[in-house]
């Protein structure tokens, strides 16, 4: 990677987070968590049950049942989800217009770390059926993020 410039760095990796971070960001709306109703199985989002909670009120006893805190709200996990939709889409746009600057790998790099900390510090979301994919796409934003701001730093230098 000697031959590539740090500017072109930057562009690459703050291209390559945009795309991971708007798979990132369709993952949060697919169906995550599956609860049995009375009607039947009932598929919830992360999203979805962020900002619908009194939608799914068998998802939050079912949440609670399981992790064996009877005190389970949507407000134990009420961080991550946002911090990633805020982060991810606003950081999706900058990524794609401010390509070369690394300045714009910040909101990637926010996105990376909530996402990272969300899933493997709340148990609620290691529940759900794509975690690992999205913990992994997380990873890799962070990764991405870092290199980007690492490139900037070095072509300040010179």
């Amino acid at each position: 990677m000697k031959n590539v410039s740090s500017s072109r760095m930057t562009s690459i990796c703050n291209i390559a987070c945009a795309v991971l971070m708007l798979i990132l960001l369709v993952l949060q709306f697919m169906p995550f968590w599956t609860v049995e109703t009375e009607e039947g199985a009932n598929s919830v989002s992360i999203q979805s049950f962020i900002w619908f909670p009194g939608d799914h009120g068998d998802l939050e006893d079912s949440l609670g049942e399981t992790l064996g805190n009877e005190e389970f709200s949507v407000n134990d996990v009420l961080g991550m989800p946002i911090l990633v939709l805020v982060a991810g889409a606003v950081g999706v746009v900058l990524c794609l217009i401010k390509s070369g600057s690394g300045f714009a790998s910040i909101l990637p790099a926010i996105c990376g770390v909530a996402g990272v900390w969300g899933f493997l510090a709340k148990p609620a979301f290691r529940l759900g059926s794509t975690w690992q994919i999205q913990l992994a796409l997380s990873a890799v934003i962070l990764v991405l993020a870092i290199v980007s701001i690492a490139a900037m730093i070095r072509e300040a230098r010179r």
